[in-house]
């Protein structure tokens, strides 16, 4: 099994605090358009791509950034596309796969008057 981590800071996004049923609960905000993210009808997603690593190092094989759509990609300069940050690795894990909860929300929409769900 090949295991990862993204770091979703390196999106555009806002930290906020909203209140919750059990207090505040801190979070963040990424929105769809300006991060090129696909809505789709079974979810949301950001399109990766992943490079291999010339050496590994502490199991890390592999580095990830975002792939971005084609028409994006072709109007960024060459120092633009060099400069894509890193988001997040790949590395050997030892742990078997668990099963994924598509979507933790129920696909609810909160709008900033309520209080979350959770």
């Amino acid at each position: 099994m090949i295991g990862g981590k993204i770091n979703l800071q390196t999106l555009k996004h806002v930290k906020m605090e909203q209140k919750g049923k059990s207090g505040m609960v801190q979070g963040i905000f990424i929105p769809f358009e300006v991060n090129h993210l696909y809505v789709g009808e079974k979810g949301i997603y950001l399109d990766l791509v992943a490079f291999p690593l010339k050496e590994a190092k502490d199991y890390q094989t592999h580095l990830v950034k975002q792939s971005l759509p084609k028409d994006v990609y072709q109007k960024m300069t060459e120092t633009e596309k060099k400069d894509q940050p890193i988001i997040g690795s790949l590395n050997f894990a030892d742990s078997t796969p668990s099963e994924a909860n598509n979507d933790a929300n129920g696909g609810k929409v909160v709008s900033p008057d309520d209080d979350l769900p959770f």
